[in-house]
């Protein structure tokens, strides 16, 4: 028996088969004998991974079946045992991944949400198909990469309320956004349209919005402000509303600087004095005003504290106050801190009497020149007591408003009317006046009797002092400078001289003029405006620099005053000549087919300027697409920039465009340019034979065929265009039986099929040959054959020699010139061809038998 004595060699892997000699003896005889051991396997190894932690990363939001990677397991078993399959055992959430079961190749099986899950840890099997089955795992960690799928989120933002007049750069509020991507960049801005006024800034990095100018709740008490966040792909917008806080920052204003008025003594208790108005642009309590009078001022009066309307608190008299009160009128808001402002209230008291003195006019209106003298009298009047008595008759004026500047005063004069005195007042000049300081007074004029009490009254003296040219004007500046190149074109405005004077009207009318300087002319100045322009051209090698003395004179009636200022004017060297083309538009003319570069003609242009400046370039214009309408052409020719010759710059083909215009440009060293017009005409060359739509055409004629009727038509086309294009038709040789229209290839019947009774037998067909070519001589051509089948009309074209004869011989050795007109079709036909023949054939005359048309040029 052969029993293993050691198991460890009998390994598959390392052998398959082990080979043995054996040794038999017997009796010292000896025999071999070779045994082969055949090995078989068992699976007795395990799988094993190349690594036993793989990582990987795989974007998000890849489509399924994404491949991720692939692992590699190896057995040294054979066959079955040597066979491995992979799995996935744990770690698959939501089974985002499916590993091929031999080839260990793992693909997505959902697509990624690195928001949702950004990493995945799978445990990896692989298991041979031995028996029993042996296994193995690894871990492949799959990092999920992010994309930029999220747009950024805003939360709700909540409305900012701020005070009025906080200073730029108060830090308003901070927009915080976010955004479910991995370590987004997120950008803050306004949107268009979305900072009102350019209050408030942004910090495009923190979103931190601050004020760049502080806010007033009078102007505007709220802002809608719209944010946009980017995160560089996605936007996202949000709107903050500001509201403005009120602050007490705006005092009462009163309607009046001051309050005037009169009230009659021995008023009641209560009695109404008049209301002070003040208003405050703050809002709520901040701009609710109370009133009060100032302690120390007067008991004898109250205000209300809402209205502001005075009222009496006991009867006034006049002795008391000697006939004028003063209240200070304080108006206070409930702002806090409070804010106040004053008024004066002038109350004169009017003293008990029977009659006021009344002015003969409640305003007077008067005119006075301001350089009036001292002493002259501007006004007399007089306000009328119907007292009797002289004391309460005897009127006194005074100025009570208005007269401030202290330049006026009243003389008093008495005249003596029977028992009655009558005072004229004469108001004075008492200083002289400068209307420039004050062109109008408004002088209040009081009257008032000697009585007791004494009555008075008021009227207006309204004062408006007339210019009187007592100012010179004034330059703007007493030199001025200016450089002008020598080619700046007459008319040219160069500077504009300005003065001004304090008069009025006429007065402060100003002309310019040029009092020295311009002796040739060179310059002209508007003498209203001030404006100094071109009159001549100017020579840089000739005149280099001018001082002109400008002179303003003032337009006034009795004497005039004048300004002088000096303008000085540098001339500066410029490219004196421009080019020029002695012919703005050339034609040319190019044949079509012609290859690349061909030399199409030739421009040039002058220019009278010497070295640098007369050097000329030339190049085509490359016009924008507003200008496409007209010129189409510049791109499809060249020139040379130094001798101005045109070439093609790709072959042209005339039945596609027939003329090229494009715009040819001329400049010198200066810059100074000129330009022509290119008009290239192309030539049309015959490049195709016209072609018939049928090589053979066949046609029958009708039973009972007339002279004139048309027995077919025969059609072709040319694809070259104009002339060459124009197909035109022909008999190879004259038919006695048929004609033919030239133009539209309509065949008609002309005559009979013989000429004498008896002398031709029957014939049932005939074969026209018809040759298409163009109107041009030497024109390509082609042939097509007609068979016309005429079995069935012989008995109707064989009539009698009487009846040809009623033909004409023109007719019959003609026929085909002559289209038959026997039916409103033919007619029909007949105004068709017409319409497209061109216009060297003209149809002369229409008859019942036929029209015949004639060739002219």
């Amino acid at each position: 028996d052969i029993v293993v004595k050691d198991s460890k060699i009998l390994d598959y892997e390392v052998r398959t088969k082990m080979h043995l000699l054996l040794l038999a003896e017997s009796n010292h005889q000896t025999a071999y004998s070779q045994l082969t051991i055949i090995i078989e396997d068992v699976n007795d190894n395990q799988p094993c991974f190349q690594q036993n932690y793989y990582k990987t990363s795989i974007w998000e939001g890849q489509t399924r079946n994404t491949y991720v990677m692939q692992v590699f397991a190896s057995d040294s078993d054979h066959g079955l045992n040597g066979q491995i399959e992979y799995s996935i055992i744990s770690g698959n959430e939501n089974e985002a991944f499916v590993i091929d079961l031999t080839r260990g190749i793992i693909t997505t099986n959902a697509v990624l949400d690195r928001e949702v899950i950004s990493s995945y840890r799978l445990v990896i099997q692989a298991t041979d198909r031995g028996s029993p089955r042996h296994s193995i795992t690894a871990i492949v960690v799959i990092q999920v990469v992010d994309i930029n799928d999220n747009p950024p989120s805003i939360p709700p933002l909540k409305a900012v309320k701020i005070f009025e007049n906080l200073q730029a750069g108060y830090v308003v509020t901070q927009i915080l956004a976010t955004d479910m991507d991995l370590n987004p960049i997120l950008s803050y801005n306004f949107t268009k349209n979305g900072n009102p006024e350019g209050k408030f800034a942004i910090d495009c990095n923190t979103g931190i919005i601050i004020l760049t100018e502080p806010l007033d709740f009078e102007k505007q008490s709220e802002y809608l402000v719209k944010i946009k966040i980017s995160d560089s792909v996605h936007e996202t917008e949000g709107a903050l509303g500001v509201f403005v806080v009120d602050l007490n920052d705006n005092s009462p204003v009163f309607s009046q600087e001051s309050y005037q008025i009169i009230l009659p003594e021995l008023s009641p208790v209560n009695t109404y004095v008049l209301t002070v108005c003040a208003t405050d642009k703050d809002s709520g309590m901040n701009g609710k005003v109370s009133y009060r009078i100032l302690p120390g001022t007067s008991t004898e009066f109250y205000i209300n504290a809402e209205s502001g309307a005075v009222f009496t608190r006991r009867t006034v008299h006049y002795t008391t106050y000697n006939s004028v009160v003063q209240l200070l009128v304080e108006a206070k808001d409930d702002g806090n801190p409070a804010l106040k402002s004053i008024t004066s209230v002038v109350i004169q008291i009017q003293d008990i009497n029977n009659n006021i003195p009344q002015f003969a006019q409640a305003v007077y209106n008067i005119s006075v020149n301001e350089e009036a003298t001292i002493g002259i009298i501007l006004l007399s009047f007089s306000a009328l007591d119907q007292d009797w008595t002289r004391k309460n008759a005897y009127v006194d004026y005074t100025i009570i408003g208005g007269n401030e500047q202290n330049r006026f005063h009243i003389e008093n004069t008495i005249i003596q009317t029977e028992n009655q005195y009558h005072v004229i007042g004469k108001l004075l000049l008492k200083n002289v006046l400068d209307r420039e300081r004050t062109n109008s007074y408004c002088l209040v004029l009081c009257a008032s009797d000697r009585g007791n009490p004494s009555l008075n009254s008021t009227t207006i003296v309204l004062i408006t002092v007339l210019d009187f040219n007592d100012n010179p004007p004034v330059f703007n500046s007493l030199e001025y400078h200016v450089e002008v190149l020598e080619s700046t074109p007459v008319k040219n405005k160069l500077v504009q001289v300005s003065a001004y004077d304090h008069d009025q009207g006429a007065n402060a009318d100003i002309k310019y003029s040029i009092i020295s300087g311009n002796e040739k002319g060179y310059f002209r100045l508007d003498p209203k405006m001030g404006f100094v322009e071109l009159k001549l051209p100017l020579d840089y090698e000739e005149v280099s620099k001018f001082m002109l003395t400008i002179q303003a004179v003032d337009d006034g009636i009795t004497n005039q005053n004048m300004a002088i200022s000096i303008l000085y004017i540098n001339v500066l060297d410029d490219n004196d000549n421009a080019p020029y083309f002695v012919v703005p538009t050339l034609n040319c003319a190019v044949n079509e087919n012609e290859p690349i570069y061909t030399s199409v003609c030739a421009v040039h242009a002058f220019d009278y300027d010497d070295g640098t400046f007369g050097y000329l370039t030339y190049s085509i214009l490359t016009l924008s697409s507003t200008d496409y309408s007209t010129y189409t052409s510049w791109n499809n020719f060249i020139i040379d920039p130094i001798t101005g010759d045109i070439y093609t710059k790709q072959m042209i083909d005339y039945e596609q465009q027939k003329k090229y215009v494009f715009v040819v440009q001329a400049k010198d060293k200066g810059n100074a340019t000129a330009t022509a017009t290119i008009q290239v005409h192309i030539q049309s060359i015959d490049e195709y034979e016209p072609i018939f739509t049928q090589d053979r055409y066949y046609f029958t004629l009708p039973e009972l065929v007339e002279v004139g009727q048309k027995a077919g038509q025969v059609t072709a086309v040319d694809k070259d265009a104009g002339l060459d294009g124009i197909v035109q038709f022909s008999f190879l040789q004259p038919s006695p039986y048929f004609s033919l229209n030239q133009t539209s290839g309509v065949i008609y019947v002309s005559g009979s099929v013989h000429k004498i009774r008896g002398s031709y037998k029957r014939e049932e067909v005939i074969e026209l040959v018809i040759k298409a070519s163009s109107p041009l001589l030497g024109s390509k051509s082609a042939i097509s054959t007609v068979t016309v089948n005429i079995s069935q009309s012989l008995d109707a074209l064989t009539g009698s020699v009487a009846d040809l004869s009623d033909i004409s011989p023109m007719a019959t050795s003609r026929a085909e010139q002559y289209v038959p007109v026997v039916t409103d079709e033919a007619l029909q036909e007949q105004e068709l061809w017409n319409a497209s023949i061109p216009s060297m054939f003209i149809c002369s005359a229409i008859t019942v038998a036929s029209v015949m048309c004639a060739f002219t040029v």
